[in-house]
């Protein structure tokens, strides 16, 4: 029977710091990368996920407190959603309604929630550096299929070509990308955290 990883940092634990130190880089590289996103022929979404997921593990792997996954997200989560609102609705209306815009709350907050259960559920008897490497595949999986689901939900289909195109008819590059970037995000955050 394999074990469950259990918290194994003691001390005081300061909510705010998982948000300040990886939440506000990760927002940082989320903006940059969708201010970029024109200039690069890319999507936001798909290019930079080495980043989005080497942020996230490195934080998991540092508290080791299952909700830091949520906490590295509340700021995509509170500052995501009016930015989307006005980029996407007011700006540009590509969503079906205003309202679809609180939607993206529950997709970023989904994020940290995945790499807090793969942390909490992936066996504690793995080497730990194959566990931040599942952790990052299995974050890079979940990525994928919600920023999927976001896109299927929360807009028409033919204002959102450019993002769906790399989620269905670019899966072949896109999946594969996000996976393999992940497991290399997992060993680089494991390997750093080890340095640290």
């Amino acid at each position: 029977m394999t074990t469950l990883a259990q918290p194994t940092k003691t001390g005081h634990f300061h909510f705010w710091q998982p948000m300040l130190y990886y939440g506000l880089p990760l927002f940082l590289v989320y903006g940059l990368a969708f201010f970029l996103e024109p200039y690069s022929g890319g999507c936001g979404f798909i290019l930079p996920i080495y980043f989005y997921t080497l942020l996230t593990v490195m934080g998991v792997l540092k508290y080791q407190r299952f909700g830091t996954g949520l906490l590295i997200y509340l700021p995509f989560a509170v500052l995501g959603v009016p930015m989307d609102y006005y980029g996407d609705w007011v700006y540009s209306q590509n969503l079906i309604d205003p309202w679809y815009s609180l939607g993206w709350a529950p997709v970023f907050l989904g994020f940290g929630l995945v790499a807090d259960l793969a942390y909490r559920f992936l066996p504690a008897g793995w080497n730990p550096r194959w566990r931040a490497v599942a952790m990052g595949v299995i974050f890079g999986l979940a990525f994928y299929l919600l920023v999927l689901f976001a896109l299927t939900t929360f807009y028409p289909v033919s204002d959102e070509r450019w993002h769906l195109w790399y989620f269905q008819g670019g899966v072949y590059f896109s999946l594969p990308w996000m996976l393999v970037n992940g497991g290399f995000a997992g060993y680089t955050a494991h390997a750093i955290s080890q340095r640290a």
